[in-house]
């Protein structure tokens, strides 16, 4: 990396990490009762839609079964597995359009996948892209990775730095024990920085890194490790559980419902899809920069427009499906501003959908937004819509 006019080394003689967390996918009971009442409930029928389900959590073991959860329970605990990449490189390839150069290195084997692996370089950017890219022959495989890169040097300038879900700057200087195990870091925008001489920015595939679950908690997808009293490893990783909410509630019957529903949650954590013959692409990025730690988050930050919904002229932003009504319920009055509603200003966000089936109903004299399972618009009419404004 080049700075003042010199050339500096920010790391060398790194290897390549990743880990491999694969669990049974599972049909759901949501989607087995529309099919028994069809009629079509059949193995056939079974193996195409279980690749869609939504609740389903195959590293939680043994599972809890009711509701809308997998069926086909308990599950067992030799069916989750664990397994770290070998690297038996048989040669390498490149290839470049003009705009990239992808460096491919066949003879990887993750567990259950075999494949290679690239690395993307962009022209005019900083920017580099690790990922294994490989599939599987095994059967119902869901599965979560770790993906990084290990034998960064520990000097006495070197530094982790990362903002936390505050935006609060917060560091390690490596001075600790030895880890045994990755340390998650609960970082904002899924951004680490390895700092010295210039910088490092670590950050995953988003949105690809995150397949769909319920609640909205940062569940430590960066991390680091210190492997020895010189050297040490950083990465992305995927958390193997949701991490409950807090339930809230003035009434009994409604902290019980709370607390029964983030239960609940605990079953809905499919992870990816890894069908039989499918590629899946494993991704880690790494960001290169001769400032600190600061300047190269902003440098990466600009890639995602600093996770700010880009306003696009005449058009609103909406986002949907969130569960908000019962705190209004709990303030007992409409003039109330719940927490959310600043956070989504800060976002760009315009308009937010419920998704509840029950309404609250307040007389539009008396109400700055309200909540429904109903249209748009951008301003509150006879208690049925949501509006920031």
């Amino acid at each position: 990396m080049e700075k003042n006019g010199k050339w500096y080394v920010l790391a060398h003689d790194l290897n390549p990490e990743y880990q491999a967390t694969t669990g049974r996918r599972r049909i759901s009971a949501q989607q087995e009762a529309p099919l028994r009442q069809l009629g079509i409930f059949t193995p056939e029928v079974i193996e195409r839609q279980k690749w869609f389900a939504f609740w389903d959590a195959p590293l939680n073991i043994p599972g809890v079964a009711g509701g809308n959860a997998a069926i086909d329970l308990p599950r067992k605990p030799e069916e989750v597995r664990k397994d770290k990449a070998a690297f038996q490189i048989t040669g390498c390839e490149v290839a470049t359009d003009g705009a990239r150069i992808e460096v491919n290195f066949p003879g990887v084997t993750l567990g259950l996948f075999s494949g290679g692996l690239r690395y993307t370089v962009y022209r005019g950017s900083n920017l580099i892209r690790q990922e294994v890219i490989a599939k599987t022959e095994a059967p119902s495989v869901a599965y979560e990775f770790a993906a990084g890169l290990k034998g960064f040097t520990i000097s006495d300038d070197t530094r982790l730095m990362w903002r936390d879900v505050a935006r609060g700057w917060q560091h390690y200087l490596f001075g600790g024990a030895v880890n045994t195990d990755a340390v998650a870091l609960k970082a904002r925008s899924r951004v680490e920085v390895v700092e010295s001489r210039g910088s490092v920015a670590v950050f995953p595939a988003s949105p690809k890194f995150f397949f769909a679950h319920e609640v909205e908690s940062n569940l430590g997808y960066n991390y680091y490790r210190k492997d020895s009293d010189t050297s040490f490893a950083v990465g992305v990783r995927q958390a193997d559980r949701e991490e409950s909410f807090k339930p809230y509630g003035v009434s009994d019957a409604l902290w019980r419902r709370r607390v029964s529903q983030a239960r609940e949650f605990e079953e809905n954590f499919a992870l990816y899809n890894a069908p039989p013959g499918a590629m899946q692409r494993m991704a880690v990025y790494f960001y290169l920069d001769s400032g600190n730690a600061e300047t190269t988050n902003q440098a990466v930050m600009a890639l995602t427009h600093d996770d700010v919904y880009k306003a696009l002229p005449g058009y609103q932003v909406m986002v949907s499906h969130f569960h908000l009504n019962e705190e209004l319920t709990d303030a007992g009055t409409i003039d109330h501003e719940p927490a959310w509603i600043p956070t989504f200003k800060a976002l760009g966000i315009n308009i937010a959908g419920s998704a509840i089936s029950t309404p609250i109903r307040i007389p539009p004299t008396q109400g700055r937004f309200v909540s429904t399972n109903s249209a748009f618009t951008s301003r509150a009419a006879n208690g049925s819509r949501t509006a920031i404004s």
